[in-house]
């Protein structure tokens, strides 16, 4: 089993803070694609594990939901076969915890690698 995500970092954290500092003269649209560059990334590593190697079961993870609505489905489309599903119930979603709010995108910030 592969698990392939983008890297989310939570806003409250020491890696945090200094994404946040580097970016904050940043507009919403250079912010915007970003995000849209780190989930092509992420997802032609899907294409590239699955034609690298083959007959493996690669996760869609939750993760991508962070960076697109649709982007667990993107990850099925470019490679992934297993979906990791939110058993979160939708009352505690978005409450912070491990990625602040999986899900919410604007309650956390996206860190490119």
């Amino acid at each position: 089993m592969i698990g392939l995500g983008p890297y989310i970092v939570q806003a409250q954290t020491p890696i945090g803070h200094i994404y946040l500092a580097e970016r904050q003269n940043h507009s919403a649209e250079q912010l915007e694609e970003e995000r849209k560059a780190l989930l092509e990334r992420t997802t032609r590593m899907y294409a590239l594990a699955r034609l690298t190697l083959g007959n493996v079961n690669i996760a869609a993870t939750t993760a991508l939901q962070a960076l697109d609505p649709q982007g667990r489905e993107l990850a099925l489309r470019r490679g992934a076969n297993v979906v990791m599903p939110i058993i979160t119930p939708q009352r505690l979603r978005g409450k912070g915890g491990r990625k602040g709010g999986l899900g919410e995108r604007g309650m956390f910030h996206l860190l490119s690698f």
